[in-house]
């Protein structure tokens, strides 16, 4: 037995046979500094060091004092076990709260992890999602297959099942099967059609459209194009044309034809090379001295073929550039020259309306009541010089083959068509 000394006003309280002790009046521990407290303090407590369980005089809540001296104070929460040493879970101090593992509510709706910076919250039956991390935001529709991000640098709405999506970027908006999605550096809005290569596309200055056969038009404040033809092309601007020595030259004179007008209707120059060695060289000119061969889109003719029956013999096209005085082909007469045939796979049928067209692609030209024929570089001596795009365009010449056997070639020209990016020279020539 042992004797146990009592400091004078204290006593001492013991537990119940089931070591239960209940405890009356302030309960304090590791207590140093000034005198313990009594009351909860309503001054600052200076070097004073201890821990202390006050009640709350309205509320009956437990109130926990730190008393900290110099230091932050607060409580810390701490785990230790077989498996870990000693990890602080949990700290609220004057400063901040910090919290070191996973916070959630009984039924795992809400869950706020410290340690992944990620938050998720649940509907009750678990079909909305909502899920939060430092680079995204989501939520989620499981019964639709819905979802919605936000991110960094984009916002998206998009459906799983089909595959679709809506996405936002800074400079570009996309509503499109992702599988086409191919660029996000360009300021527009883009449409795809599901599983299709059909898009529509519109940025600050242009629409374009696009089918599944990769066909497009774009559409600017100055220009519609189609397949990377302007319609300007088609602002036809038409001239007369009358029979002139500066327009034929060293060819045959254009003449009537008559007949052909009056059996098939059809009127413009008419040549027919009934003296052995005749041809035409009918000379037209560009919009300007200054026009270049680039300028020139394309060239169409529409023609009355009367006896040919022959390509070799058929009319061909010719574009002469101005003579520059070093390398040219004709010193004087012209630089370089490309020369245009009826396409050498087709026999001409006689007493036909024909409209040839070359450089451009036929499929673009429109044509009333005629044959289209895609004219194509000549395989004889053609090009003759240097031919380039920047070279300035002297004449564009309708001609004949002067080898022709007599009575070969007979033709009406009705129209030649100078295309350029923004109109269409259309001379029409006037019957003599």
């Amino acid at each position: 037995m042992s004797i146990v000394y009592q400091y004078e006003n204290t006593s001492l309280q013991f537990s119940d046979n089931q070591g239960n002790i209940a405890h009356r009046g302030v309960l304090a521990s590791n207590l140093n500094g000034s005198p313990a407290l009594t009351d909860f303090p309503t001054t600052t407590t200076g070097d004073s060091l201890g821990h202390y369980h006050y009640t709350d005089d309205t509320s009956k809540a437990l109130k926990f004092l730190n008393v900290s001296g110099s230091g932050n104070g607060g409580h810390q929460f701490w785990n230790v076990s077989n498996a870990n040493t000693p990890v602080k879970y949990f700290e609220v101090n004057k400063d901040n709260s910090i919290l070191n593992t996973v916070l959630k509510n009984d039924s795992n709706l809400t869950n706020i992890n410290f340690n992944s910076n990620e938050i998720t919250l649940r509907s009750s039956s678990n079909s909305i999602q909502l899920n939060a991390t430092q680079s995204n935001l989501i939520v989620r529709n499981n019964a639709t297959s819905e979802t919605s991000y936000v991110q960094s640098d984009n916002l998206s709405v998009g459906n799983d099942i089909n595959n679709t999506q809506i996405r936002i970027y800074s400079t570009i908006m996309r509503m499109s099967d992702p599988q086409y999605w191919n660029t996000s550096n360009t300021s527009s809005i883009v449409i795809n059609k599901l599983s299709s290569t059909e898009q529509s596309q519109l940025t600050s200055q242009t629409l374009t459209l696009t089918n599944t056969a990769n066909n497009s038009s774009i559409l600017s404040a100055t220009d519609l194009t189609f397949n990377g033809i302007n319609v300007k092309m088609n602002q036809v601007t038409p001239t007369l044309i009358y029979s002139s020595p500066l327009i034929y030259a060293d060819g045959i004179a254009p003449a009537n034809g008559l007949g052909i007008r009056n059996a098939y209707g059809y009127s413009g120059w008419y040549f027919k090379n009934i003296l052995s060695g005749t041809k035409i060289n009918w000379y037209f000119p560009p919009k300007s001295t200054t026009t270049t061969v680039a300028e020139l889109k394309g060239i169409s003719i529409s023609f009355f073929n009367g006896a040919t029956t022959s390509n070799d013999d058929t009319l061909y096209l010719t574009v002469y550039t101005r003579p520059t005085g070093s390398n040219d082909y004709a010193p004087g007469f012209f630089h370089s020259s490309m020369t245009y045939v009826f396409d050498q796979t087709i026999t001409p049928i006689a007493n036909t309306n024909y409209q040839g067209v070359c450089i451009i692609n036929k499929s673009l030209i429109p044509s009333n009541y005629e044959t289209q024929i895609q004219y194509e570089p000549s395989t004889v001596n053609n090009p003759r010089g240097t031919y380039s795009q920047t070279d300035n365009i002297l004449a564009v010449v309708i001609g004949t083959n002067s080898a022709s056997a007599t009575n070969s070639v007979e033709l009406v020209v009705n129209k030649l068509n100078l295309i350029y990016a923004d109109f269409t020279q259309s001379y029409l020539l006037v019957p003599p």
